[in-house]
């Protein structure tokens, strides 16, 4: 697979040659067929044999460790695009729960002392007796709260 091929951000990770030829001529070291051999010689060819076998150990761990890291940074990445699609979701619901409360909540109108008596001429749903009388008390106070430099 060439990195054409990969997503975006994705390494291709070389991964270290087959062990089982070295493996094989360690096998072969202490086959019957060796036994004539100068013992000082199988041990360098051995020794040999084990250092390339350490060689392909570490190359193994190296790619490991390359392909969890990406796969550990492909994950955080997944996590966190989870995460603000949860955070979209649930800022959706609660926008659509304030219409439906803004949709239910009754027409209220704004009264002012002049509309009063007008809305109660009119016989509006809402402009009581005692309301009006409200609305005329506090007429005074918020208009001296409204004048008040902010």
């Amino acid at each position: 697979m060439s990195n054409e091929d990969l997503p975006p951000g994705v390494r291709s990770v070389v991964l270290p040659p087959d062990p089982t030829e070295v493996l094989e001529k360690l096998r072969d070291l202490v086959s019957t067929g060796y036994q004539q051999h100068e013992t000082a010689a199988l041990h360098i060819r051995a020794m040999a044999l084990i250092g390339r076998l350490k060689s392909l150990y570490r190359a193994a761990n190296t790619a490991t460790r390359i392909h969890k890291e990406e796969t550990a940074a492909a994950r955080q990445e997944m996590d966190q695009s989870h995460l603000n699609l949860q955070n979209l979701l649930y800022e959706k619901r609660h926008l659509e729960r304030e219409i439906e409360k803004c949709r239910q909540f009754a027409y209220v109108l704004l009264y002012t002392r002049k509309s009063c008596l007008t809305h109660q001429q009119l016989n509006i749903p809402g402009s009581s007796p005692l309301f009006c009388r409200r609305i005329h008390a506090a007429g005074p106070s918020r208009s001296a709260h409204q004048r008040r430099p902010r």
